[in-house]
């Protein structure tokens, strides 16, 4: 370990970049400055390098050493003449990352936004834009600063670690080439602190751990090596990287220095006590000597090893099997816990009542050497894993009815490759009200209830049916026998005595006589209509065919009637079968009266889904005008009211068509 207050030092010192000199001197930054260790001491001492320091600014970042002159920031320091030149600018650049490969220098100083590339032989600036979208950044930073620049895989390129946009391979003129944010690199910011390339393989630090970027693939993987602080996980964020002889990694994080085997994936921690245990070691101070020590900065101190001074402990170890120590059920009916302790291993399933609505499951495992961490999903409730935690007690609730399995695992590290894994089948019963065959039960009861209702109701309306058809049938029997008989008396009585009777007496007799065989048949129509017993299309279909045969042949007409695709033993409804008589009696009774014709064509049947009635006569002339006087407004009211439309012409004959329906 370097002191922590080198000579002249009266604080803690919070070291950054270091470098070696061609005589193998080291050099430290710092906040305040540069110091040097000769070769063969023990003791930093403190570089006069305030005459370097022009501006305001006195932070640091880089150092290198090329050819005898010292690259500190933005400064080239003679270190034999103390003769200075600002590779760019003219003050003093704070915060400023330099990538060194060979004679050429690239700078990028933080919160700008330009590439610097020094010619070191001849003093020769190229400056380019650095091509990073501010926009990339959806969380508000407008200021790039760059933690890391190295070499591509052919040189050609350069990767950048910065500190708000993520990784970035950019050319060495500044163009961006590649982004990869914390999405693709599975960090939680896009905040990356440090690079070293093996291969295809770019590894970065990060506030989550050490990642790796397949820089083929361009798949990224975190590993993660947490600790416990007041009582909460907390991962350590890596800050420096630097490899060893073998590929494997020297890492100085945000508490203690670690190793991690890049063949394993396996962290190794110092022991407790060690001075670099606890650590919080620093972005860019990292260096590996001529003679195979180590150095890493920390905001408190710099610290130097050789490998075979430290002896790290495995961070994890695999875990001996995970047991279930106890399940505390807390019913919500009851307002009491029951608890289960015995026997736990010989059941493979749980069984939860319905207002077992919180479950307490304890686990143990044997380990004493590492903190353990748990995590744990419920299947068929939620396929993430939790965070792992170093709470042994697992708390379910608001399951619903159903079969889960509950799956444990349980690790030293975050690295699942040796953890221990439990699973339990958790059964949560359903009420008894919502079981399956209780609601089948309840709906096979709620149909034949409803079956039942609706057959009483159409049996009801049924009866009251076949009462009202035979009430019908009862007034249109009395009508015909007591009224028929009546009127039919009166006709026959005024015929007889007109036989006897002279001039206007005669007359009214005839006229009376004429009277009575009208009123007989309107009546035997009305009848017709209330007899239940006529219900039928055939009913109606005869009757229009009588009246036409027996009215049409005494003015000698000839009559066609046509039916076509009707059921006529299906029910008609009797206003209906009424109002298509009337309007069919009307028609036929106009065309008698007025037609000057000699033959009538009658249609009835479906068409197109309506019920249809034509009747077409082959006549000319009428006695009088075409008008309401035919009875086309009676017509056209039946038809409304039994939801039909009737339709009359003149032009080729009266015709007549009613639709329904």
């Amino acid at each position: 370990m370097i002191p922590r207050n080198p000579e002249s030092f009266s604080k803690p010192v919070s070291f950054r970049a270091l470098a070696e000199g061609d005589d193998h001197s080291m050099y430290a930054s710092y906040y305040t400055g540069v110091s040097k260790k000769t070769a063969g001491t023990a003791v930093f001492k403190p570089l006069p390098v305030r005459q370097y320091m022009k501006g305001d600014l006195v932070s640091t970042y880089s150092l290198h050493f090329w050819n005898k002159q010292l690259l500190w920031n933005n400064v080239l320091i003679d270190i034999a003449s103390g003769q200075y030149r600002y590779m760019f600018d003219s003050t003093f650049g704070g915060h400023c990352t330099q990538y060194l490969n060979r004679d050429s220098c690239w700078l990028f100083r933080w919160g700008t936004r330009t590439l610097h590339c020094y010619d070191l032989v001849h003093g020769k600036l190229s400056s380019y834009p650095l091509g990073i979208d501010i926009s990339s950044n959806h969380e508000g930073a407008t200021v790039i600063d760059l933690n890391d620049i190295i070499a591509g895989i052919d040189e050609s390129n350069l990767w950048a670690a910065s500190q708000n946009f993520g990784l970035c391979l950019i050319s060495k003129k500044g163009t961006l080439l590649k982004q990869y944010l914390k999405g693709e690199l599975n960090t939680s910011d896009n905040n990356i602190t440090d690079l070293e390339r093996a291969g295809n393989k770019l590894w970065f630090g990060c506030a989550d751990g050490l990642g790796v970027l397949d820089i083929n693939t361009g798949k990224a993987i975190v590993y993660k090596n947490p600790f416990i602080t007041n009582g909460l996980l907390q991962n350590r964020a890596v800050f420096s990287i630097a490899a060893d002889r073998t590929g494997n990694f020297y890492i100085g994080s945000s508490y203690g220095l670690l190793y991690f085997n890049t063949s394993t994936k396996t962290f190794f921690n110092l022991p407790e006590g060690h001075p670099m245990a606890t650590a919080e070691f620093n972005r860019a101070a990292v260096f590996t000597a001529s003679d195979g020590k180590y150095y890493f900065g920390t905001t408190n101190g710099l610290f130097s090893f050789t490998p075979d001074e430290l002896e790290f402990i495995n961070a994890s170890e695999p875990v001996k099997s995970l047991k279930l120590a106890g399940i505390a059920i807390f019913s919500n009916r009851t307002s009491t816990y029951r608890y289960l302790s015995s026997n736990l291993e010989i059941s493979g399933s749980l069984v939860l009542q319905p207002d077992d609505n919180n479950v307490q499951f304890s686990f143990s495992v044997p380990e004493f050497s590492h903190d353990v961490y748990y995590s744990y999903r419920i299947s068929g409730f939620s396929d993430n894993w939790s965070d792992y935690k170093p709470d042994n007690k697992i708390v379910i609730s608001g399951l619903r009815p159903g079969s889960y399995v509950m799956e444990v695992k349980v690790s030293t590290s975050l690295n699942d490759t040796d953890a221990s894994y439990y699973s339990l089948t958790v059964i949560m019963k359903q009420v008894w009200y919502k079981k399956t065959w209780v609601i089948a039960l309840l709906l096979a009861s709620l149909l034949t209830v409803v079956f039942l209702v609706i057959r009483s109701r159409f049996n009801q309306r049924l009866q009251r049916q076949k009462e009202l058809a035979k009430l019908r049938t009862k007034i249109s029997s009395d009508l015909h026998d007591d009224v028929g008989s009546i009127l039919s008396g009166l006709a026959m009585q005024s015929q007889m005595l007109a036989y006897t009777a002279q001039g206007e007496q005669k007359k009214s007799l005839d006229e009376i006589s004429e009277m009575s065989r009208e009123a007989m048949e309107h009546m035997r129509d009305t009848v017709w209509a209330m007899d239940s017993r006529k219900d039928k299309y055939e009913n109606l279909i005869d009757r229009m065919r009588s009246f036409a045969e027996r009215n049409l042949a005494m003015k000698n007409f000839t009559q066609e009637f046509v039916v076509s695709d009707i059921d006529t033993r299906k029910f008609i409804d009797p206003e209906k079968r009424q109002a298509i008589y009337l309007i069919f009696k009307e028609a036929i009774t106009n065309i008698i009266k007025h037609s000057d014709g000699n033959h009538v064509k009658i249609k009835f049947g479906h068409e197109k889904g309506s019920l249809y009635l034509s009747i077409h006569d082959n006549g000319k002339a009428y006695t009088v005008p075409f008008s309401d006087g035919l009875g086309v407004s009676n017509m056209k009211m039946r038809a409304e009211k039994i939801g039909g439309r009737l339709e009359t012409s003149n032009q080729n004959g009266f015709e007549v068509i009613l639709t329904i329906g």
